[in-house]
């Protein structure tokens, strides 16, 4: 049975966010089964998708260990940044995917020199057609300038 759109944020979607970051992350640094609990107590109200999106974003604030304002997050914790996307680009749903690129893409604005290392040592791993995918959507904002 295919799901509706707004039902893509679900308790599902949470347990797989869950697992890659715990993997990314290793043990102890993130509560996998109390970020679940969280987002599905508050799924129970069924909210509309915008609604469903603001809650998988302040469950992934109050459960991911990084205290720095946001837009230094991801360079001030480059390894595990990187460690995330690393995992969530082999994920098969096309919204992970282009949520990878969308992370790729602001990376490559901030640190562009960091981005075509991670660019380059996906290209080096075996052919992946979802890691093409990700990589040409991550690299939009260069080819519109250009």
């Amino acid at each position: 049975m295919v799901k509706k759109f707004k039902d893509y944020y679900d308790a599902e979607c949470a347990r797989l966010i869950a697992s890659r970051l715990g993997e990314a992350m290793g043990t102890g640094g993130f509560d996998g089964d109390h970020f679940v609990a969280e987002i599905s107590s508050w799924l129970e109200a069924d909210p509309p998708f915008s609604a469903r999106q603001d809650i998988f974003a302040t469950a992934l604030e109050h459960h991911l260990p990084l205290d720095d304002p946001p837009d230094h997050r991801a360079l001030d914790h480059f390894d595990r940044f990187r460690g995330v996307l690393h995992h969530l680009r082999a994920d098969p749903e096309r919204f992970v995917q282009k949520s990878v690129g969308n992370n790729l893409n602001d990376l490559m604005k901030a640190d562009p020199d960091r981005a075509w290392d991670m660019i380059r040592e996906w290209e080096a791993g075996p052919d992946d057609p979802a890691t093409r995918w990700i990589i040409r959507h991550g690299t939009r904002s260069l080819r519109k300038k250009n």
